[in-house]
């Protein structure tokens, strides 16, 4: 391979390389169309010298002329693309002229290709051999006429070149004058390495044709600024703050995405503003100072900008800006919440609040409300600046009805089109609001915080999370104060209720000790006397007692035991009253195992099914829970025992928000005209031979489950089984 094939593979490659790195370049959303304009003008650039290396190594016309082809149309497209490089790195000037240059150079290289060789449009080559200085032969070619075709490729190309000039001087401020000075200069040699193949070509210069080693300066010198300007757009694009930069006369000319995204402006409109147009107070810092401004955004909000601003050596100014809107509101309404006291009173503590929110968040106007206990009015506890006369507003169609649905912060605006029907916003068409429900300890959604104004605001997720703040606090002193007038007007009835309860009390519990010393010691006694001497009759005089006198004897014995039976009932149910809770949480399930458990040892002819809900938790008594469970299990198994296949069930259901347990048989079941007799102490509803018992058990389960607070009932049908109920104190 020639020396000279080897430098024009050299610069191919160098071009393929510039393309390659410039495609992924392009990835990265900042100078994503000058990356690729350039990538395609290095591709370009590599074909032109690739080919050149066939133009040199020709040995005929045919060979010639084809390799030709692939250089001239390279070159033509090569050039079509600088323009819109310059207009893209400079991101200036017209469009226009670009597409205008970018036409006549494709379609120049175009129409020469399709010319006829040997025409006056092309005329035909003449091949020459020549001696290079280091004596390695190259063909080229001379034309005996300029075609037409170069001559516009000229003319355009002077254009170019007066283009990029202006193009560049303009920018200088811009940019600085090292970038523009350096495009354009390395355009210049493009343009002398392309004068110095026409002089090759018409006047008999003999030398190799320059163009691909004036495409090689051009791709050096724009990698080596895009590379510059691909790490100043990183770095300023990446940060978290606005920043711009600023003409001497303070126009824009440049900003980075958060700064564009901090003034709702696109780039575009910020290079027909300065700063004194956005600034609204119009008071600017000097140079080298730092300063909080009021900036107007375009969409008519305004926003607290920290700017610190610094005047370049080329005359520009560099403004780094930090939005500290979220920032000061927050700070003043957490100042100011914990300045506000307690509520005293409510209207006052309630239109404090709106006036607090309403000086941290610049607004007009703000105002605490609470729906009240029918569910459609919005009622106002406190507005700001106070309104006399408005006491509510319907809730639907209000900011409150979304609020209460949503339980969450909510920021509109437009408030006349969003909120039509609500009478306060019908005159605010382009005002803002911004509310949050209040809650009360329960999660219940109580009223509404809220702020608005007739002209739009800014709001971010800080300005929001600060107002649930308010809301939480808001609904938790409005709690307080109501929880602190209840217990007033408690205080104030309380001594007198306690005297009359404690009075109360102490009746009943006389009452209860004498009933019960009395069975002790006034009936106990007695039948226990009787039922001796009658079983000591039994069996003294068993040969003197005839069949109709013993069984006589025996009636007494078996009433006297029920009677004794009958009086450690009413002892049991009178203790219950003076044993102490001892609260804990108890697996009710596992006490029901154990019970129905106890029954089949005792009974162990009986199979009865027994279906148990796994884990059924709840705080009680652990003794007084198993008495309830032990005697309403019982009586399932009694009323049960004359089924086929008995079954008996003990589980738990919601109702609401209560937890109700049951204990349910498929026995022989009652009226529910007489249930209300069930829980009496010794009232049965079955016959005494049928199914044994005192009625004691269900009235025990009755004041155990009354004792915590709780209530039990039943229901039945004759032939179809039973089914007790039973709840215990709230949380159960």
């Amino acid at each position: 391979m020639s020396i000279l094939a080897c430098v024009l593979a050299a610069v191919a490659a160098i071009c393929v390389y510039a393309c390659v790195a410039h495609v992924f370049a392009a990835r990265h959303p900042w100078f994503r169309a000058v990356h690729l304009t350039f990538a395609a003008l290095a591709l370009m650039a590599a074909v032109h010298a690739t080919s050149h290396i066939a133009v040199y190594s020709a040995d005929s016309v045919a060979r010639y002329v084809a390799a030709e082809r692939y250089a001239n149309l390279s070159g033509a497209f090569a050039m079509a693309l600088v323009p819109w490089l310059v207009q893209g790195y400079f991101a200036a000037g017209s469009r226009w002229v670009a597409i205008v240059m970018s036409a006549f150079y494709a379609l120049s290289g175009i129409l020469y290709e399709l010319a006829a060789i040997g025409s006056s449009s092309r005329p035909a080559p003449l091949l020459e051999k020549i001696v290079l200085p280091w004596g390695e032969t190259a063909t080229i070619h001379r034309l005996p006429t300029v075609p037409l075709a170069a001559w516009i490729f000229w003319a355009v190309s002077l254009l170019l070149l007066a283009y990029i000039a202006i193009l560049c001087a303009g920018q200088r401020q811009r940019r600085g004058s090292l970038p523009a000075v350096a495009m354009t200069a390395s355009i210049c040699v493009l343009m002398l390495t392309l004068a110095g193949n026409m002089l090759i070509i018409a006047a008999d210069l003999d030398f190799i044709f320059l163009g691909e080693f004036g495409f090689l300066a051009l791709v050096l010198t724009m990698m080596r600024l895009l590379s510059g300007e691909e790490s100043y757009r990183a770095m300023i694009g990446q940060a978290s703050v606005g920043i711009f930069v600023l003409s001497a006369a303070g126009r824009f000319l440049d900003a980075n995405r958060v700064g564009r995204s901090m003034l709702a402006r696109t780039q575009a409109e910020l290079r027909e503003l300065s700063l004194k147009d956005i600034v609204v107070d119009g008071n600017i810092a000097p140079p080298g100072s730092r300063a909080t401004h009021p900036l107007r955004r375009g969409d008519g909000t305004t926003v607290l900008a920290d700017i610190s601003s610094q005047q370049l050596s080329d005359g520009r100014m560099l403004c780094v800006a930090l939005n500290v809107t979220e920032t000061l509101r927050i700070e003043t309404a957490l100042q100011l919440l914990a300045e506000s006291g307690p509520a005293q009173d409510t209207a006052a503590f309630a239109e404090r609040c709106a006036e607090t929110l309403a000086q941290a968040f610049c607004a007009r106007h703000g105002a605490v409300s609470v729906v009240d206990q029918s569910g459609t009015t919005q009622a106002i506890l406190g507005e700001w600046p106070p309104q006399r006369g408005s006491s509510g507003y319907p809730l639907a169609g209000s900011p409150c009805a979304q609020l209460t649905a949503q339980r969450r912060s909510m920021y509109v605006t437009g408030l006349a089109t969003a909120f039509p029907a609500h009478a306060p916003f019908a005159a605010y068409p382009s005002g803002a609001y911004l509310g949050a429900a209040i809650l009360n300890s329960a999660g219940a959604v109580t009223g509404v915080v809220e702020i608005w104004d007739e002209a739009p605001f800014a709001v971010g997720p800080g300005s929001q999370q600060i107002l649930e703040t308010f809301a939480h606090r808001i609904g938790a002193e409005l709690e307080r104060a109501a929880a602190d007038r209840d217990l007033r007007e408690l205080t104030a009835t309380l001594e007198v209720r306690v005297a009359a309860r404690t009075s109360e009390l102490e009746q009943v519990n006389e009452e209860l000790e004498a009933f019960s010393y009395s069975v002790s010691h006034d009936l106990r006694g007695p039948v226990r006397a009787v039922d001796a001497h009658a079983s000591m009759l039994l069996t003294e005089a068993d040969a003197v007692l005839d069949a109709g006198a013993r069984r006589h004897v025996e009636g007494i014995v078996q009433a006297a035991r029920r009677m004794g039976d009958l009086i450690n009932g009413l002892l049991q149910l009178a203790r219950l009253s003076h044993q102490p809770r001892n609260l804990q949480i108890v697996d009710l399930s596992q006490l029901a195992t154990h019970s129905i458990e106890l029954l089949q040892e005792r009974d162990r002819e009986r199979r009865v099914e027994f279906a148990c809900a796994p884990t059924l938790r709840a705080s009680a008594d652990p003794t007084a829970i198993g008495i309830v469970l032990t005697n309403l299990i019982e009586n399932a198994w009694k009323y049960s025992s004359r089924v086929a296949h008995a079954r008996i069930e003990f589980g738990a259901q919601r109702q609401g928000t209560r937890t109700v347990y049951f204990v349910r048989d498929n026995g022989v079941g009652f009226e529910m005209q007489h249930a209300r007799r069930l829980f009496k102490p010794f009232q049965r509803l079955h016959a005494q031979g049928d199914y044994p018992g005192m009625g004691i058990g269900l009235a025990t389960v009755e004041r155990l489950i009354r004792r915590v607070g709780g209530s039990v009932w039943a229901e039945s049908a004759p032939g179809q089984g039973a089914t007790f109920y039973f709840t215990l104190e709230a949380g159960n």
